[in-house]
């Protein structure tokens, strides 16, 4: 199986709200 990295998730979760919901941008 394919294990993706805690971190590397987070970040892609946190990019993907981001885009949703660019109310909250960290830049």
């Amino acid at each position: 199986g394919f294990k993706i990295h805690p971190m590397a998730y987070q970040l892609q979760l946190q990019a993907a709200s981001n885009f949703k919901s660019p109310v909250k941008t960290i830049r």
